[in-house]
């Protein structure tokens, strides 16, 4: 609403200033100064609502990265001299609630394996918070592994050459997910692996080791699919984490969704009913099942004319 209104200033002034009767609501220049200043506090959360509510994308793993992306905001607007007072102590009292959150968040280890599932973070994104939950990343990470890899057996494929595939994060225009993804160099943080050594390396320390490159920052499930021979136990992991929501959104809209469903004529369906249609809907919509829902044309019928 807040950056809705500073783009349409001009028109809300001139609006306003022509009825008589609401120029006492005309905001002066202080007063838009004021709330470009509450624009800019507003904007990281605005991004962040906006980002994690994509119906089709994996929000587990940005979690983590949101909640660092929100806390150096808040940060930054709580030390800022230049706002109003009142608006630095509610960044700081923000700031505060916040932390709680992120505290649970980073002791998740459902976070944090989703997070290192995601080709474009992996571990190297925990350099941000420092060396301890690096470790302590990997540990987890490890433990998942070991715990897949008794249940679901299967030989160690190879390395796989790298492929041509460019580098896709520049290529997404979105701030703030180019923002969050952004990692330091690899050699800075791990020891670098020469060609041999990837060879041998077992499926975790290719892929701890940046084996097959960034992904579509949308789209990891994608990745996956298309290195799964590549990783085939850690591919088991991401299908299972990356599957798990962060935000209640796609429940609350798949909800709002089902009173389409379940009309009055409708309200002896069972909830087994009730489930099942709403699956094949979804996956007639996302192409998962061969079904032409087009009407059927009508059958032609062809006279035959009697000769006598």
């Amino acid at each position: 609403m807040v950056e809705r209104g500073l783009l349409l200033k001009e028109a809300i002034d001139t609006w306003v200033f022509k009825f008589k009767e609401f120029r006492s609501l005309l905001l002066g220049a202080a007063e838009w100064a004021t709330l470009r200043q509450l624009g800019d506090i507003l904007t990281i959360f605005t991004k962040v609502t906006k980002e994690m509510s994509h119906a089709r994308q994996p929000t587990l793993p940005f979690v983590l990265p949101v909640y660092e992306q929100m806390r150096v905001s808040l940060e930054e607007h709580a030390r800022n001299v230049t706002l109003a007072p009142p608006f630095r102590n509610a960044a700081a009292a923000g700031l505060e609630k916040l932390n709680q959150y992120y505290s649970e968040a980073k002791a998740s280890q459902y976070t944090v394996i989703a997070t290192v599932l995601h080709p474009s973070l992996r571990v190297r994104w925990f350099n941000k918070l420092g060396d301890g939950f690096v470790t302590r990343a990997e540990a987890v990470f490890k433990h998942a592994f070991e715990d897949y890899a008794a249940s679901f057996p299967c030989k160690d494929p190879a390395s796989v050459p790298p492929s041509d595939q460019a580098d896709t994060i520049g290529n997404d225009d979105d701030f703030l997910l180019e923002a969050i993804s952004a990692t330091e160099d690899a050699s800075s943080s791990q020891e670098t692996t020469t060609d041999y050594d990837m060879v041998t390396a077992s499926e975790l320390d290719r892929y701890l080791a940046g084996e097959g490159g960034p992904c579509q920052l949308r789209m990891p499930l994608v990745w996956w699919r298309e290195n799964a021979n590549r990783f085939p136990i850690i591919a088991r992991m991401a299908r299972d984490f990356l599957a798990i929501p962060a935000t209640s959104v796609s429940v609350e809209r798949l909800f709002s969704s089902s009173r389409h469903l379940c009309t009055d004529v409708r309200a002896s369906f069972k909830a087994t009913t009730i489930t099942e249609a709403m699956c094949v809907k979804h996956w007639i919509r996302a192409g998962l099942l061969d079904i032409d829902a087009r009407p059927p044309e009508p059958r032609r019928t062809t006279s035959v004319s009697q000769t006598t």
